[in-house]
């Protein structure tokens, strides 16, 4: 999703096909970042997104916690 489609979906209310393609896109665009679960709460992040939160604001609590820095042993 570009900054200027965020910047819509935050400043306007929208109807249930653009809620849809804006979560689609920032699906697409971050899916890596995302938890496995994140389908279980399709109905939670449309009814947000309609409102006009950010699709950023959605996401950001489905977002996978960074995986721990292995640590490096040192062979002397």
């Amino acid at each position: 999703m570009t900054k200027a489609a965020a910047a819509v979906c935050a400043t306007k209310t929208l109807s249930e096909s653009q809620a849809a393609e804006a979560m689609w896109a920032y699906y697409k665009a971050h899916k890596a970042e995302l938890t496995t679960d994140i389908r279980e709460y399709r109905d939670f992040i449309l009814a947000e997104l309609g409102k006009g939160v950010s699709a950023e604001k959605v996401f950001a609590q489905f977002a996978r916690a960074p995986e721990p820095v292995a640590r490096v042993r040192r062979v002397r």
